[in-house]
């Protein structure tokens, strides 16, 4: 077992990957299962399958964070006798985002113009994906913990717009082994205003390299892509802070 190098490699971490790596594993065999009926029944040739996840690992500095271990989720689209029949990986950045205008040109339909997305098909005959920028956020879960981000093919720039007591735990990941191991990582002054990390030496965004001053023109640029896409997309954070659903709830006197 490789214990990622974001987390600690203690007989509890490998226990809490252990139990994570048994869940996928049988989420392998259900997909076999189904792939098995599609045969059985003829339909594997003309059936299209597209796994995703909604989210990275559960994890401590992964789930309910900006870091690349929380964004990434699986996109694997399989279509025999088209460019998606299989056994390829994409050249650049792909998103979730880009799924729904790929089975859109392949039932020859157009996207909606609202659709940020783009068709993976060229992506599959080898094309670059395009995708040179990324955007990411998240406001509430368990907790109001505002951050927005951008990943470029090599930074990672996160803006984190409340001085939380900490970094957010979802309960799936407070419960878990590796997060007891690393409890007392988790200091407030680990979930700084802003973070800056470069990709290329550092995937696991170990260390932040926010307000350096060799690296303050790159900081410049991404946090004003940050905020021209903040503006582009209404951003309800440049009005403010946003009101938790318990406070609307009280306004309007529901339960």
């Amino acid at each position: 077992m490789t214990v990622p190098p974001f987390l600690p490699d203690t007989p509890d971490t490998r226990a809490d990957l252990a139990d994570f790596q048994g869940a996928v594993n049988r989420a392998d065999e259900l997909i076999g299962d189904v792939l098995a009926l599609l045969r059985v029944r003829k339909l594997e040739e003309r059936t299209l399958v597209a796994y995703v996840s909604d989210h990275g690992i559960p994890f401590p500095r992964a789930k309910c964070t900006l870091c690349d271990h929380g964004l990434e989720s699986a996109l694997l689209v399989r279509l025999p006798g088209t460019e998606l029949s299989g056994g390829r990986a994409p050249r650049g950045q792909v998103s979730i985002m880009d799924l729904a205008p790929t089975l859109l040109e392949l039932a020859g339909a157009p996207p909606a113009s609202a659709m940020h997305g783009r068709s993976l098909l060229p992506v599959a005959e080898g094309a670059d994906s395009g995708w040179y920028a990324l955007f990411a956020k998240k406001t509430f879960h368990t907790a109001y913990d505002p951050m927005r981000g951008i990943r470029t093919r090599r930074w990672k720039h996160i803006r984190n717009f409340e001085a939380a007591a900490g970094v957010e735990i979802p309960i799936d990941v407070s419960g878990s082994p590796s997060y007891r191991v690393m409890a007392g990582r988790l200091e407030p002054r680990h979930h700084p205003p802003a973070e800056l990390y470069d990709l290329e030496i550092d995937p696991d965004e170990t260390v932040n390299l926010a307000g350096l001053a060799i690296l303050a023109d790159v900081e410049a640029d991404l946090h004003a892509r940050v905020v021209t896409w903040m503006r582009e997309t209404s951003d309800p954070l440049l009005a403010g802070p946003v009101p938790s659903p318990f406070y609307r709830d009280a306004i309007a006197g529901t339960n």
